[in-house]
């Protein structure tokens, strides 16, 4: 799935969503969208991830639209914008306190919530639609696309040119995520990077990677102006998309 498409789908239903908001229409297309980032499996997820995380996107909203689509769907599967790294942190419990306390329609009958959402005005969602959607395509950034290489100790990002010697820590992790994986907006774990380079994957590895990542960003801050370029933590990193 590439990003131009999901753009147009996004696109194509808030269009339609604004356009039927005061008819019974609206709820169509309401849920058409939320049905849609659930089921979307190769850029949304990574996109919630990060507003999440980022704390954009707060527990109580992404609690919201989990149990809508749940709800949407019968509870026939799990939203894919439910990602193994947010269910790894605290928002299962989050997830519970909002049924328990904030929510407890769901709790008792999650289709009472169903039929609330079909009768009512946008004004009337805890979380304004608008809101995300206008993240979402921000985040897509289908306007500007820039390309990334790394070549001869030269990083390029768009019309900028970062001198990162090849010699170096943060070299060689370029040199994989750029050269090696070609797998823009996708996390890469740490281990396989040890496994690319056929070096032990052990707490000095992972230190080494962990400040290489922070290295980069400090020199493509420097270079480009741009902030937090790669996204990482102690166990994995991503490239943007290009």
């Amino acid at each position: 799935m590439k990003k131009t498409e999901v753009y147009k789908q996004l696109e194509r239903l808030f269009k339609a969503i604004a356009r039927y908001q005061d008819t019974n229409r609206y709820f169509e297309f309401f849920y058409e969208y939320i049905v849609y980032l659930g089921n979307e499996k190769y850029i949304i997820p990574q996109i919630i991830e990060d507003l999440y995380f980022s704390k954009w996107l707060r527990p109580a909203d992404l609690a919201y639209f989990h149990i809508l689509f749940l709800s949407f769907t019968k509870h026939k599967k799990q939203p894919a914008f439910i990602t193994k790294r947010i269910l790894k942190s605290k928002y299962p419990k989050q997830l519970l306190k909002f049924l328990t306390t904030e929510r407890e329609d769901f709790q008792q009958n999650s289709e009472i919530y169903t039929k609330q959402a079909k009768n009512s005005t946008k004004e009337d969602h805890v979380f304004d639609i608008e809101k995300l959607h206008i993240k979402l395509i921000e985040r897509l950034n289908i306007a500007k696309p820039t390309k990334v290489t790394y070549n001869a100790g030269n990083l390029r990002i768009g019309s900028y040119t970062i001198k990162v010697s090849t010699d170096s820590n943060e070299g060689m992790l370029l040199e994989y995520l750029i050269n090696g994986a070609k797998k823009h907006g996708m996390y890469l774990s740490y281990d396989q990077i040890a496994e690319y380079y056929k070096e032990d994957y052990d707490n000095k590895f992972m230190r080494k990677i962990y400040q290489a990542c922070r290295r980069v960003n400090i020199k493509v801050a420097q270079g480009a102006g741009i902030r937090k370029f790669l996204k990482y933590d102690t166990k994995q990193v991503r490239l943007p998309h290009p």
